[in-house]
């Protein structure tokens, strides 16, 4: 389909969205509904025409005007940890990606989701949802080599089809990480979906309405989920040049008019009542030097958004065109506030046309400095934004734009970055009127897990592949969406990205900027824009709080706060100590969290561990992963007894193992003498046993492990070479584990 008839057909599409109620009114109610999230990305609170925006999205316009949209729902202030809270229900530090995907040594500031968590995905495959994504992962390591990274992919996390990238950012003309299933693509060489001319954000449309119409064709008898995860509008600014004429002159008289006519918008929508006070309008306009380069950027940044509302359009007429309009639950939201990130102003020092990419070569740049054509991309303030061979972004002063009236932007725990529209549509089941077409409590992407499960008829797993789930944090939605209640929600919502801080509980908020920066509190009845610091004036209500988020800091494995700062494992001076204890004893399917199991910095240690009975397959204790940790394991007829050192890896096994009740011992000493033993019956005394295997290992373990200890499975990233989890089959006794000094 050309760029043109895609247009034309997104308008046909938006005129019948008007009639769509109307004639799906007769339709037979499913026993489940289909369910479809849409996300955006990069995009501020009041940009879409629901919320006070001028850029024109008619169809999120009329899925709103039939539907419910809630003025304070929050995301996570970031793409990866947004994607991570909405995918699992859980706070993103409990789901392993508090900050971006890198490596960390911390648990909470990881780069996958933890093994002890579970997708929407998985959960709904298992109440007999088909599952499909198109769109931006985030939530794997960006790395060329699926044989390695594959297991953290979304066909791994429970989606049966997935077309879109596995990194955060990249060309909308030649996107990073493209790929189908688990097959890294090129726009060129994809066997299934050949455009006269590729677009990223229309390739996300097409693949996704694709997965609807053949699921219509080989699944009928299922409903599905959609994750729809668009990189719109997101940088670098991207829209074909048609796209962008349709705003030509739109944005010539700079910020502030726009900024003013999106807040006097709000009020008429009512979404901003009681509220005297907005975060001010940021830029001079008569300062700009480029105007024209300038008012470019939000020419392009509009088109991007109306293309990606055009492609929803054609989505929801292949709904009605297939008579699952009436029973699909539809969400839209966005996973940060607008984005005032700049790192692309001064242009850059490249040499000279390159050689043109062929068909099969795959685009491993997030920032490519030529295009497939090998033409130079361009960056610098100068630049007028669109085009495949440009790279900009569109800067702090439209950022303030696109999240009028808040404050401040993506990173930021104020509104500005961490406020989201919602627009939740399903005619079956929510019935509106003017006077509830608002939602007004405060909610939280942890909601929409609950929400899925309670619409869909779903059971919460309590274990994933043999490891023990955190529980649920989130609270279903569907009261406040079918009208029968409220969330009356009994705990605070939190906060943290880049040690930007923030409670909200009531109509209370207490935030701060950066690690050590002071509590501030607003009340957000009437302050929503955070202008009215009253921490002074309420100093019980910022301590209660202030300790609030404390508890749940060191509960929701945000501490050490400051950990996203690291990399590759690197240990930090001011990470917590663990337990002061020396010893420890499990029974089958303990774990401890880090902070009670023991401190293994630069120590030995002693296991000695009672097998009950067999099967005698799986863990018997581990902790940590696959830089940091130990692992006493049965694999193959063997005891196996390995240790992770960094990068190294010390790696004992002794067989046969006995029939019936038996004892497994192993011992690494600091200087890195290492011993493993297996005896018959319930005997513990290592002399005692009859056959000792000796080796030397790289030392003593250079740290205690960002993950806590656990009996009978291993909790996060194998320590060992084993399957996820890898519980144990037959029945353990007890195990001991000792830190050894010399």
């Amino acid at each position: 389909m050309t760029y043109l008839n895609q247009r034309i057909a997104g308008a046909l599409a938006s005129v019948a969205l008007a009639g769509l109620l109307a004639s799906n009114a007769n339709a037979q109610p499913a026993a489940k509904p289909n369910i479809i999230v849409i996300l955006s990305d990069d995009m501020g609170y009041s940009d879409i025409s629901p919320y006070g925006g001028e850029i024109r999205t008619p169809t999120l316009q009329k899925l709103a005007d039939n539907g419910k949209i809630f003025s304070q729902f929050y995301n996570t202030a970031r793409c990866c940890p947004s994607r991570a809270s909405l995918l699992t229900g859980l706070y993103s530090h409990q789901a392993g990606v508090g900050h971006l995907i890198f490596d960390t040594g911390h648990i909470g500031y990881g780069d996958h989701l933890t093994s002890d968590s579970v997708t929407v995905a998985e959960v709904l495959k298992e109440a007999g949802y088909s599952t499909y994504m198109a769109g931006k992962w985030h939530l794997a390591p960006r790395s060329y080599d699926p044989k390695k990274d594959v297991e953290h992919w979304p066909t791994r996390r429970g989606f049966d089809k997935f077309y879109g990238t596995i990194a955060g950012s990249g060309s909308f003309w030649d996107p990073s990480t493209l790929c189908r299933g688990e097959t890294y693509i090129s726009p060129e060489n994809d066997p299934e979906y050949k455009p006269e001319k590729f677009y990223y954000t229309d390739a996300l449309s097409d693949n996704a309405i694709k997965f609807v119409s053949d699921h219509e064709k080989q699944s009928d008898d299922k409903p599905f989920f959609l994750y729809l995860a668009y990189t719109a509008a997101h940088w670098p600014l991207h829209a074909p040049e048609e796209a962008i004429k349709e705003y030509k002159g739109k944005y010539d008289q700079g910020y502030e008019p726009v900024h003013a006519a999106r807040i006097e918008r709000l009020k008429e929508l009512n979404l901003i009542p009681n509220v005297s006070n907005y975060a001010p309008p940021v830029g001079d306009w008569d300062n700009v030097k480029n105007k024209a380069a300038e008012a470019r950027l939000m020419e392009t940044y509009a088109a991007m958004v109306t293309i990606m509302d055009e492609g929803i359009g054609r989505l929801m007429e292949t709904l009605r065109e297939e008579g699952e309009l009436e029973n699909t639950l539809i969400v839209y939201l966005q996973d940060n506030g607008g984005c005032a990130e700049d790192s692309f102003g001064k242009p850059r020092d490249i040499k000279g046309p390159a050689k043109p990419m062929a068909p099969d070569e795959i685009q491993e740049k997030a920032q490519p400095t030529h295009t497939r054509d090998g033409e130079i991309v361009r960056m610098g303030y100068d630049v007028m934004a669109g085009p495949p061979d440009t790279f900009v972004a569109y800067k702090e002063n439209w950022a303030n734009v696109s999240n009028a009236p808040l404050r401040l932007y993506k990173h930021y725990s104020h509104e500005g970055g961490i406020s989201t529209p919602l627009i939740a549509h399903w005619p079956q089941a929510i019935k509106t009127t003017s006077g509830t077409h608002i939602v007004r409590e405060p909610a939280h992407l942890i909601d929409l897990m609950a929400t899925f499960i309670d619409v869909a008829g779903a059971q919460y797993p309590a274990e994933r592949k043999g490891v023990k789930v955190q529980p649920l944090e989130g609270k279903s939605l569907v009261p406040v969406l079918t009208g029968d209640g409220d969330l009356n929600r009994s705990k605070p919502l939190f906060f943290e990205h880049e040690s930007n801080r923030a409670v909200r509980d009531g109509k209370w908020k207490l935030v701060a900027v950066a690690k050590d920066g002071p509590w501030e509190l607003y009340d957000m009845d009437v302050d929503r824009a955070e202008t009215n610091n009253l921490a002074e004036k309420h100093p019980e209500v910022v301590k209660k709080m202030a300790a609030q988020w404390d508890e749940w800091a060191k509960r929701a494995r945000v501490l050490p706060l400051g950990g996203w700062e690291d990399r590759r494992g690197k240990k930090r001076n001011d990470d917590p100590p663990a337990a002061g204890a020396s010893e420890v004893t499990l029974k089958q399917g303990e774990e401890l969290p880090v902070e009670k199991s023991l401190n293994l910095t630069g120590k030995g240690i002693s296991i000695v561990a009672e097998v009950e009975s067999g099967p005698v397959e799986g863990v018997i204790v581990a902790q940590g992963a696959s830089i940091d940790g130990f692992s006493l394991f049965a694999m193959d007829g063997k005891i196996h007894f390995v240790t992770r050192h960094g990068r190294k890896k010390g790696d004992l096994e002794i067989g046969p193992i006995p029939e019936g009740q038996f004892t497994v011992g192993a011992r690494l000493r600091p200087d890195g003498h290492a011993e493993l033993w297996v005896k018959a019956g319930p005997e513990r005394d290592l002399t005692k046993a009859p056959k000792i295997v000796t080796g030397k290992f790289p030392g003593a373990l250079r740290q205690t492990p960002a993950q806590g200890i656990a009996a009978g499975v291993d909790i996060e990233t194998p320590v060992g070479d084993y399957p996820r989890g890898f519980p144990f089959k037959g029945k353990l006794a007890t195990v001991t584990v000792e830190t050894l000094e010399k």
